[in-house]
């Protein structure tokens, strides 16, 4: 995203700080995220990174990455769990699980696959529907009423209607 602004590293060292300090389970896991790479540059963003990870934060997030040379960089520069945020189109360029994990990235991310594969499939359909008026041709590639009805465990809600009596109108 253009037009991104950081906060001072101290100002982020005092609000990280206070995460840590109000986190109530050891199971609540703190990362920390910097976009200073898009404002700043890669070094910076390592900087601050490094930072984090001596400030308590349990994994690192450096936010776009513009290539595989800065992942790199960014994995043999911070000894700490690592986090790549792949997607499609974005400022990082997409690589494997084994390929990041080599690269020392522990905690991938794919936050936008599913939308984009469900927003692509949906203006797939609709542009079908609008000029044919018919969705036949897509019959073979989504899901049958069956399956949905299975994914969503709707043979369980009909037992609790049951259980409870709510199949009745009343």
């Amino acid at each position: 995203m253009q037009g991104k602004e950081v906060i001072s590293q101290e100002e982020y060292t005092e609000k990280l700080g206070a995460a840590i300090d109000a986190r109530q389970s050891k199971d609540f896991i703190i990362v920390a995220r910097t976009d200073a790479r898009a404002t700043e540059g890669l070094d910076s963003a390592i900087e601050r990174g490094l930072q984090n990870k001596k400030t308590g934060a349990d994994a690192v997030f450096i936010e776009a990455p513009r290539s595989i040379d800065e992942m790199k960089k960014i994995g043999k520069s911070i000894k700490a769990p690592l986090v790549a945020n792949m997607i499609e189109g974005g400022a990082t360029p997409l690589s494997s699980v084994d390929t990041l994990h080599k690269m020392g990235f522990n905690i991938i991310l794919y936050p936008l696959s599913v939308l984009f594969a469900n927003t692509f499939a949906t203006m797939n359909i609709l542009k079908e529907l609008k000029s044919n008026g018919t969705t036949t041709k897509f019959k073979n590639k989504v899901v049958n009423f069956d399956q949905f009805n299975d994914l969503v465990e709707l043979p369980k809600f009909r037992k609790l209607e049951k259980k409870y009596g709510f199949s009745k109108r009343e």
